[in-house]
């Protein structure tokens, strides 16, 4: 499930200050973007916009054609919503503009994840945007000096305006996997350009899925686990290693199934402790997220009988008390995430990889230093958000497909 439009609604070619649009945001409604283009090279002046009272932020800097047109692309993510409101656009220049707004719903948060932009007098070049992680929203806005509307556009139209002189634009992009993202127009005739280009990111809610262990008894193997290698016990309050400097893996007994969550807290690493919680098949297939606090990194890994492989890694710096899990979709993406003490659980990485799918997963935990201590281990299978107003849970499992 990714970003779905919402709706969308522009003004006329205006001068007044300020100019204004009534909005309204449908009541779920995550993310409000907002793109105002200029007739000259004239750039608006006053505030920043807001909604609802609400200031927005703005994508880079505002981007003029040599000649014509300025471009400026601003958002507010968790708009108000569910009634009409005011989309304010300060002009105490009076330049002549156009405001267009559009508005969309997703399943889980919003957060930005990158920018291009350029001001150039040639035909509209193409911008992109690498790595653009699946199910995010890539959105451009193009003023350009040709007289005519774009005869071509590489994604889906908002809106195209031909404004006699100029052109005012936007589009979209949905993504379905990880992309370098490109987006452009095709247009008539070289002339002035100023274009923006922005993506933002939908990363799963995370964790869905109850603790499974607090570690409050003082049995090995524990109740609930089976010890794959040499084992991990508790103390009565924490889990710790059966054997000093080497693997002690232990899996919870039951088989939860694909799409499949599993996350630790790591109350001490110990001295060189490389914790991992991992998600794994009956053939010991599947993929596993390690902290290495010594190093100050992560590391991703796919399991392949036993056997790991590193496919991703980054720095972090970890501390006593941190929490980190992972979600393993059943197309094989891995979504890392940390959690520092009592704060909330944070995307670290998304990793596409995709050698595992559809697989009836186990979770468990790998530790190796007997100064170490664990708490709270929890996972299970991946609990989808409600579905967005109008769009049945039917819809979301047949889109669950693109979580890959």
């Amino acid at each position: 499930m990714s970003f779905i439009l919402d709706t969308k609604a522009q003004t006329s070619l205006g001068a007044s200050n300020p100019i204004t649009l009534a909005y309204t945001c449908g009541a779920t409604a995550k993310l409000l973007i907002v793109s105002i283009i200029t007739k000259t090279t004239t750039a608006r002046t006053g505030d920043d916009p807001t909604y609802n009272g609400d200031y927005m932020t703005q994508v880079g800097t505002t981007q003029a054609g040599s000649g014509e047109c300025t471009s400026e692309l601003w958002y507010l993510i968790t708009p108000d919503t569910g009634s009409e409101y005011i989309i304010n656009v300060p002009n105490t220049g009076t330049t002549d503009l156009r405001v267009m707004a559009s508005s969309f719903i997703c399943p889980y948060t919003v957060e930005f994840f990158g920018d291009i932009q350029t001001g150039t007098s040639s035909a509209a070049p193409p911008l992109t945007i690498n790595t653009v992680p699946p199910n995010s929203l890539c959105v451009s806005v193009l003023g350009h000096g040709y007289r005519d509307a774009p005869i071509g556009r590489s994604h889906t139209t908002v809106y195209e305006n031909d404004e006699g002189a100029w052109s005012s634009n936007t589009q979209y992009y949905l993504t379905t996997e990880e992309e370098n993202v490109t987006m452009s127009w095709a247009l008539g005739s070289s002339d002035d350009v100023a274009m923006i280009m922005v993506a933002f990111k939908d990363p799963p809610i995370f964790p869905t899925t109850g603790i499974l262990d607090t570690f409050s008894d003082t049995e090995n193997p524990m109740t609930g686990w089976t010890n794959l290698q040499n084992g991990i016990q508790s103390n009565g309050s924490q889990a710790l290693v059966t054997v000093d400097g080497a693997s002690n893996v232990s899996q919870w007994s039951t088989v939860f199934g694909a799409d499949i969550e599993a996350y630790i807290t790591i109350v001490n690493f110990g001295t060189v402790d490389e914790p991992w919680v991992f998600c794994i098949d009956s053939s010991y297939n599947g993929y596993a997220f390690a902290s290495y606090a010594v190093d100050d990194d992560y590391r991703v890994h796919r399991i392949d009988g036993f056997t790991p492989t590193e496919v991703d890694t980054g720095a972090h710096d970890w501390t006593n008390g941190d929490s980190h899990g992972m979600y393993v979709t059943t197309g094989g993406t891995v979504y890392s995430y940390y959690k520092t003490g009592g704060g909330a659980w944070t995307l670290l990485d998304t990793t596409v990889e995709g050698t595992h799918t559809a697989k009836n997963y186990y979770v468990g935990l790998l530790a190796n230093q007997d100064d170490a201590r664990y708490d709270n281990f929890g996972g299970g299978v991946y609990v989808p958000p409600a579905p967005p107003a109008g769009v049945s849970r039917g819809f979301m499992t047949t889109m669950s497909k693109f979580w890959a």
